[in-house]
């Protein structure tokens, strides 16, 4: 999975209307629904790619769990 460049990247504010980072376990939550399906929190976003890491799609973006974290946290 190649991440996307800098032009196709979803906002940061966006990724922050989108998913719920709790660091005390490290899951990335949905906040809001994917595919139009019911939002529920305990809905764990993302799923195991090459390498071991996590993928997370949003807006037909994938990106790395790891980015989408380091973005919510610092805004960068």
């Amino acid at each position: 999975m190649s991440e996307p460049s800098a032009g196709r990247r979803p906002s940061v504010a966006s990724l922050l209307a989108a998913f719920h980072y709790d660091p005390t376990s490290g899951e990335v939550r949905w906040k809001t629904p994917p595919y139009r399906q019911k939002p529920r929190l305990t809905d764990v976003a993302g799923t195991t790619v090459r390498g071991g890491y996590i993928g997370l799609s949003l807006k037909n973006v994938k990106m790395h769990a790891h980015r989408v974290i380091w973005a919510m946290q610092t805004g960068a």
